[in-house]
């Protein structure tokens, strides 16, 4: 029986490093609303709290992700994003090498 994982990353550059086929599935859904950031670092990071809390954050970005699944990869991701006018989460889901996203939230506001 596969080993059974539960992981969250904060740090979206980690999380592209293990899961880029389920970041690529929730960008593809947004057309361009979300462009993942492999290079993302502490400053990064920092710009975009700064610019989440003076309400200037115009485009979305990783907030985290949930992934669940077998040690040889997901099954499930749900992937949040933020800025300072929305908030989306998106579910991507792997059944053999099927890759699907959807939203299941979109909110206004932070």
């Amino acid at each position: 029986m596969p080993e059974s994982i539960e992981q969250t990353f904060i740090k979206e550059e980690e999380f592209l490093a293990r899961y880029f086929d389920a970041a690529m599935a929730a960008a593809e859904l947004l057309e361009g609303d979300w462009r993942p950031n492999p290079a993302c670092n502490e400053q990064t990071r920092k710009s975009r709290a700064e610019g989440l809390a003076k309400g200037e954050l115009a485009r979305l970005a990783f907030e985290r992700a949930n992934v669940a699944g077998e040690a040889n990869g997901f099954s499930t991701v749900e992937i949040l994003l933020r800025s300072s006018r929305r908030t989306i989460k998106i579910q991507v889901m792997k059944a053999d090498d099927t890759v699907t996203a959807e939203i299941v939230e979109d909110r206004e506001g932070k």
